[in-house]
């Protein structure tokens, strides 16, 4: 074809050094936001307790100098340990050991969802860094609760108590503070969760208060 150069096939072909194009990696601040958004449809709890984790990993980012908003791992030098880090800065940092441990729960999260996206260098390997932060940790001991014998007389107590007649509004009020009562104590006895937890039920939680079909 005139006025066109053709290449014979075969021929070795030598591209130019702008095509040889590093991978472009998002900063740290916008794995952080697809992270975050990652977790959405989670429970409200574990959303909470990774975005606590991440403010925490966020200050310690401050503190060793990295901007995530204009830097990527790479850019920030970050190393392959840096979960470990992060660990010895929450317990020198006076942190209870279950604290830091809450706070790890989110930035391993964090750090797993970057390495499976490929939003960082492929020298950071999840598995090799929750590994090495292993090793640091050790395990921790943790006390079984001590549970009182007589929490059961308690329970029983207030089954016990007379329910008020309903003859008039006072005794009917009195009735239904006695049922709810017994209600809240049978729950928390049963099913071991926190009192705050308890306290938030609301009917929607509770079917109503009516009973469940099972057919």
């Amino acid at each position: 074809m005139k006025g066109r150069a053709i290449i014979a096939r075969g021929a070795p072909v030598d591209p130019p050094r702008s095509l040889a194009l590093r991978p472009a990696y998002p900063t740290l601040a916008e794995i952080e936001k697809r992270f975050l958004a990652s977790i959405a449809f989670q429970s409200p709890r574990t959303g909470a307790t990774y975005r606590d984790g991440m403010l925490r990993f966020d200050h310690f980012l401050a503190v060793a100098g990295v901007d995530p908003f204009t830097m990527t791992a790479d850019d920030a030098q970050l190393p392959e340990d840096v979960l470990e880090h992060f660990f010895r800065w929450l317990s020198d940092s006076g942190y209870s050991r279950g604290t830091v441990e809450t706070y790890l729960g989110g930035v391993k999260a964090f750090w797993r969802f970057a390495t499976a996206k490929r939003y960082v260098p492929p020298r950071f390997s999840y598995d090799a860094m929750r590994a090495g932060l292993a090793m640091v940790m050790g395990r921790h001991k943790v006390r079984s609760p001590r549970i009182d014998a007589r929490l059961p007389l308690i329970v029983a107590h207030v089954d016990g108590l007379p329910l008020p007649a309903d003859a008039d509004p006072w005794d009917q009020m009195r009735r239904l503070e006695l049922l709810r009562d017994r209600a809240l104590l049978h729950t928390l006895f049963y099913s071991a969760m926190r009192r705050a937890e308890v306290a938030s039920l609301n009917r929607q939680d509770m079917q109503d208060g009516g009973p469940m079909t099972r057919w």
